[in-house]
């Protein structure tokens, strides 16, 4: 069977399964869009998810009730934690801010647990789950047309919300780079990452839609995106061939483009030469302090790097809790009168997981990721020979795409997303789709 945009409807076995099920498909559809409606009078951006979830949550809740909070004890107290932490960070932070962007936190939290519920309550032959792939991609499909018509436009003068210019961009100078209508072209690789591998594996499979794969690859490649690299280990790792023969090499891929990646996100090689004068002097991607310095090469740090020395710097001086969610940009500041943040370099937002959760909810908060990616662990772990996820076309890509986002963590806030959050709700929900006793009717 052929994967069209379309193709994502099954029978529901309830009223309120119904309304669930369309209100998840409108969800996930629109999953990829951050700024689908963007009114540059205020700078307002309308997110569609945001307003579907105010319908879809009083119907899950009537509908799962207690069902909705997770069996596994590891995983409650992580819950627990984690949004305890979060909360009680933005209430001490005293900023309206903070607690909108704590609420906001427990709102991705709620979502990843009706979807999983959601794919549990279905009979293991309806793939509930995979569905909701199924929407993702058509939302996707949908959103690189327009990502391309928009690009051709950039390209002939026309510059508009699909694209962004980057001046001075290391390696390539000044360039164009497609965002679609997300909050930025690293945030289009993202949410096409889930629909790209999906597509991958059902080709692998020997089924068609090669079409649509040139088309969200040409997407990708677009926003010239380190991320892009990510993409091409998902493809390495789910693909058969690769299981069937390679299979040991895939934790040695893991660990390389790890490495690799770290790596470019924090350093800029270059010949050793001063930064001063050159074309990236006073550009928003260096601190201009030279890391390491060879004879014929010099390593300069990014912008990335800067913001983990701040952001260490600010979790210091707060360790219990933090300076509250969403407020570390306010900080920097003083970091910069201090030296420790260079003058030159936005208030840009800690883009990083680990040290962000640091900075913003403390030792707490940072315990809480923690305990959360533990127990997702054992949970896998645990179940692996329970579900086989090579049975199907999607559930290798969703697990895959989570442990990329995981890899980009170092200098991604991936709690702040829903593309983490809604497949990780797939993965909790198929994980536990087979054992005995917890399939909801």
């Amino acid at each position: 069977m052929s994967v069209s945009p379309r193709d994502v409807m099954w029978e529901p076995d309830r009223k309120e399964d119904k309304v669930i099920k369309w209100l998840l498909l409108a969800f996930f559809f629109f999953v990829p869009y951050v700024r689908l409606f963007y009114f540059p009078v205020v700078s307002a951006k309308i997110q569609p998810t945001e307003i579907i979830f105010l319908f879809l949550f009083p119907v899950a809740l009537y509908r799962y009730g207690r069902r909705l909070i997770p069996e596994s004890n590891l995983f409650k107290i992580a819950l627990a934690v984690y949004l305890g932490a979060n909360l009680l960070s933005g209430v001490v932070a005293g900023s309206v801010n903070s607690i909108l962007e704590s609420l906001g936190r427990v709102y991705l939290v709620v979502l990843a647990l009706i979807v999983a519920q959601f794919v549990q309550s279905g009979k293991v032959e309806s793939h509930n789950a995979e569905k909701l792939v199924q929407a993702w991609f058509a939302g996707a499909i949908v959103m690189a047309v327009l990502t391309i018509i928009g690009y051709a436009a950039a390209v002939n003068g026309y510059l508009n919300q699909t694209v962004v210019v980057y001046e001075n961009y290391p390696y390539f100078g000044t360039v164009i780079r497609a965002k679609g209508l997300t909050g930025g072209a690293n945030s289009l690789a993202y949410v096409s990452m889930i629909p790209l591998l999906y597509l991958y594996r059902r080709i692998r499979n020997g089924k068609s839609g090669k079409g649509w794969l040139v088309l969200l690859v040409t997407v990708c490649l677009l926003t010239i995106s380190k991320e892009f690299v990510l993409i091409l280990l998902g493809c390495f790792l789910i693909d058969p061939w690769v299981m069937d023969n390679w299979r040991k090499l895939r934790p040695m891929a893991v660990v390389g483009i790890s490495l690799f990646l770290w790596f470019g996100t924090h350093l800029i090689v270059q010949r050793p030469n001063d930064v001063k004068g050159s074309y990236l002097e006073g550009t928003e991607y260096t601190s201009e302090n030279v890391f390491w310095k060879g004879d014929n090469v010099q390593l300069l740090e990014t912008s990335y790097l800067a913001l983990k020395k701040a952001g260490i710097s600010v979790g210091k001086k707060h360790p219990l809790l933090g300076v509250g969610p969403g407020e570390f940009n306010k900080y920097l500041p003083e970091e910069k009168a201090k030296g420790v943040y260079p003058d030159h370099l936005p208030d840009y937002d800690p883009h990083s997981t680990w040290v962000g959760a640091f900075s913003e909810t403390g030792w707490l908060g940072l315990l809480g990721i923690i305990l959360l990616t533990v127990s997702a662990w054992i949970s896998i772990v645990k179940n692996i020979s329970v579900n086989s996820w090579t049975q199907n076309d999607y559930m290798l890509p969703v697990g895959v795409s989570i442990l990329l986002i995981l890899i980009a963590s170092v200098s991604l806030d991936i709690m702040n997303f829903r593309y983490l959050w809604a497949p990780f709700g797939i993965l909790i929900g198929v994980m536990a789709l087979n054992k005995p006793g917890q399939v909801v009717r």
